[in-house]
Formats: C-alpha cells, sequence, structure tokens
C-alpha cells in the first residue's frame, strides 16, 4: 500500500511537472509570437520609411532635372540676348564711323 502511495504521488508530481513544462514552454512561445510580430511591424514601418525616401528622393530628382533644363534655357536665352546687344553694338559703331566719315568727306 505504501508503494502505490508513493507510485500515485510520484505520478502527481511527474503530472504537475509536464504541466508546468507545457504552461511554461506555452508561454514561451507566446514571448517569441509577441517579439515576432514587433519584428514584422518594424519591417513593415522600415519598409513604408524607404518607400517614402524613395518617393521623396525621385521627386528631388525631377525638381533638380526641370531646374536644371529652366537654366540651361535662361543661359541660352541670355546668350543670345548678349550676341544681338553685341551685334547691335557693332552695327551702331559702324554706322557712327560711317556718318563721320561722311560728315568729315562734306568738310
Amino acid at each position: 500500500l505504501m508503494n502505490l502511495a508513493a507510485a500515485e504521488r510520484a505520478r502527481e508530481e511527474a503530472e504537475q511537472e509536464a504541466i508546468n513544462k507545457v504552461s511554461m514552454s506555452n508561454m514561451a512561445r507566446a514571448e517569441v509570437e509577441q517579439e515576432a510580430r514587433k519584428l514584422r511591424e518594424l519591417f513593415v514601418q522600415g519598409e513604408t520609411r524607404w518607400q517614402r525616401a524613395t518617393e521623396l528622393a525621385e521627386a528631388l530628382a525631377t525638381k533638380l532635372q526641370s531646374a536644371e533644363t529652366k537654366l540651361s534655357e535662361e543661359t541660352q536665352k541670355r546668350l543670345m540676348d548678349v550676341k544681338i546687344a553685341e551685334k547691335g553694338s557693332r552695327q551702331i559703331a559702324q554706322a557712327r564711323d560711317e556718318a563721320r566719315a561722311t560728315a568729315g568727306a562734306r568738310r
């Protein structure tokens, strides 16, 4: 009878130990799953931020290209204005020289 009681106690202790191990295992699994969820959230946030940064960089590159094009066009216009002004200046100088020559020939 003593052996039977001891065996029953041993069985109950083993059963309780198994329950405790399963409980600890379940708690550990829940913690791991929670950490995995956090990591997935961080990954999604990181992906979203990366996507936004990429979009901003592309928009900035487009604006920069547009500004460079506009600057180039403005520079070309200014160069044409300078060339026209130089040509006009030469024509004025030539006309002045011709007028002086004509006035000098009359005297």
